[in-house]
C-alpha cells in the first residue's frame, strides 16, 4: 500500500480541502475583495511555472522526479532554477496553497502555511537530502553550502 503522505501533491490537496472546510465552517475572518481572484491566479501561475521548470530540469537530466524514490537519482540537478533553490517544486506547491488562501480570503488559512512548510521539510525534503547525500556525497554537500532551500 502506498503511503499517501509520500506524494506531495496529495498533501497539497489535503491542505486545500482543509482551507475550504474552514471557510465553509465560517471559522476565521473573511477578507473578500475583487483583487483576491486576480492575485490568487498570478500566485498560482507563478507556482505552476516554478514546478514545470523544476520538473523539466529533472527530465532534461534524465533522472527521477519521484519524491518516493530519491535513491534512484542518477544525477544531481544543480543548474537553472536549482541554482536558486534546492527545492523549487516545493516552493511551487507552497505558492499554490498561498494562492488558494488568497482566493478563499479567509485569514485563518494563512496559519496553515507554516504547518505545510514543517510537514514538507519532515516528510520530503529531509529524507530526500539524506538520500542525495548518500548518493552524491561531497558534490551534494558543496551544493548545500552554495544554494539555500527557501522552504
Amino acid at each position: 500500500m502506498i503511503n499517501i503522505f509520500k506524494l506531495p501533491i496529495l498533501l497539497v490537496g489535503i491542505f486545500v480541502a482543509i482551507m475550504f472546510l474552514l471557510d465553509i465552517s465560517r471559522i476565521g475572518y473573511k477578507v473578500a475583495i475583487l483583487e483576491n481572484v486576480i492575485l490568487s491566479v498570478v500566485v498560482f501561475v507563478l507556482g505552476l511555472l516554478i514546478i514545470v521548470v523544476g520538473g523539466y530540469s529533472f527530465r532534461k537530466a534524465k533522472t527521477t522526479v519521484n519524491p518516493m524514490t530519491p535513491e534512484l537519482s542518477t544525477q544531481l540537478v544543480t543548474a537553472g532554477i536549482y541554482n536558486c533553490s534546492r527545492n523549487p517544486m516545493y516552493i511551487g506547491f507552497l505558492l499554490w496553497l498561498l494562492a488558494c488562501a488568497i482566493y478563499i480570503g479567509n485569514v485563518i488559512n494563512l496559519l496553515l502555511i507554516p504547518l505545510f512548510i514543517f510537514l514538507v521539510n519532515r516528510l520530503y525534503i529531509l529524507p530526500e537530502e539524506r538520500a542525495l547525500e548518500k548518493l552524491f556525497k561531497e558534490e551534494f554537500r558543496g551544493y548545500k553550502k552554495r544554494v539555500r532551500r527557501w522552504v
